[in-house]
C-alpha cells in the first residue's frame, strides 16, 4: 500500500490516538522531542513545540501540513509509514478490536482524548472509512459513546 493511501487510511486525529508506548499513551511533550529529534537527524531547520503536536491532532487530514512535519508527527506518534514494523503495529492492533484502554485509564482521558475520538469519530461518520477494520473499530466507538452517555 502507498504512502499516500495509508495518510489516507490514518489521519492526524487517528494517529495520535494510536500513539503509544508500552500500554500508555504518548504524551505530547514525548511525541514533540521524537518529532524534533528527526527533524534534526534529517537536517531539517524546523522544530515544532507542544502547541504544534496539540493543534496537528486534531486535523482530520494531511492537507495543512508539509511533508516534514507530516513526517515528523508521525515519527513522533509511532505511526510512520514508511517503517514497516510501527505500521504493521497499527494494523495489527486495528485488527484486534481495540478498546484504546490505554487512553481510557489515563488521567487526561475526559479532556484530552475523548475530544479527540469525538473528532474522529465524527469525521469517520461523515467520510466513512473503507478499511474494514477501520469502519468496524468508528461502529465500536459509536457503540461505546452510546453506552458512556447511558451511564
Amino acid at each position: 500500500m502507498s504512502f499516500y493511501r495509508k495518510a489516507l487510511l490514518f489521519n492526524p486525529v487517528l494517529c495520535r490516538l494510536l500513539a503509544q508506548q508500552k500500554c500508555k499513551p504518548l504524551t505530547t511533550d514525548a511525541i514533540t522531542a521524537r518529532a524534533n529529534l528527526w527533524l534534526r537527524d534529517e537536517g531539517k531547520a524546523d522544530r515544532m513545540i507542544a502547541f504544534d503536536v496539540v493543534m496537528i491532532s486534531k486535523l482530520t487530514d494531511w492537507n495543512r501540513l508539509s511533508l516534514d512535519w507530516m513526517t515528523a508527527f508521525l515519527v513522533g506518534c509511532g505511526t510512520n509509514f514508511d517503517d514497516a514494523r510501527q505500521y504493521s503495529r497499527l494494523v495489527d492492533y486495528l485488527r484486534h478490536e481495540p478498546t484504546f484502554l490505554y487512553l481510557r485509564r489515563d488521567p487526561l482521558w475526559k479532556e484530552f482524548y475523548l475530544p479527540l475520538m469525538l473528532i474522529w469519530l465524527k469525521h469517520a461518520s461523515l467520510h466513512p472509512p473503507t478499511w474494514k477494520p477501520l469502519r468496524d473499530l468508528l461502529e465500536r466507538m459509536r457503540l461505546f459513546l452510546k453506552a458512556m452517555k447511558d451511564l
